[in-house]
């Protein structure tokens, strides 16, 4: 059984969509089951969006969700500045990548660590990225 929230929220989940990967089937089912709760969920390809993406495509959201510390969440800092608006709900799920091997790296680390820090929730699927995480 489904329980359907009093408000519909416009969401955003911006994931890495390669076809025929984990990433792609966690952001469907993620957004699928959203929508189904009521919900207004737009997919946005952080792949595609790294040389083109506007701060404007996340106006009039609500809650903003990104799949990967940083390939998802570097595209909500310009110049080191947060560009999502400060009433946008931001949460973070993490990737393998994000704590197996994007910690290694300085400025990476400085991103997704920007990324927690904004982020009113996070989720890993796992104990053991929990721990990492």
């Amino acid at each position: 059984m489904l329980v359907t929230a009093s408000k519909s929220l416009r969401l955003a989940f911006i994931a890495p969509c390669t076809e025929a990967t984990g990433n792609l089937t966690t952001a469907n089912r993620v957004c699928g089951l959203l929508e189904d709760l009521g919900h207004k969920c737009i997919l946005l390809d952080c792949e595609k969006l790294q040389e083109g993406f506007d701060s404007s495509m996340l106006s009039g959201i609500d809650v903003c969700f990104v799949l990967h510390a940083y390939r998802s969440g570097r595209l909500l800092f310009h110049e080191g500045h947060l560009i999502l608006n400060p009433s946008t709900a931001l949460v973070l799920i993490f990737g393998g990548t994000d704590v197996n091997v994007m910690t290694h790296d300085e400025g990476k680390m400085r991103v997704m660590t920007n990324v927690v820090q904004r982020a009113c929730r996070c989720v890993c699927f796992g104990d053991s990225m929990v721990k990492v995480a």
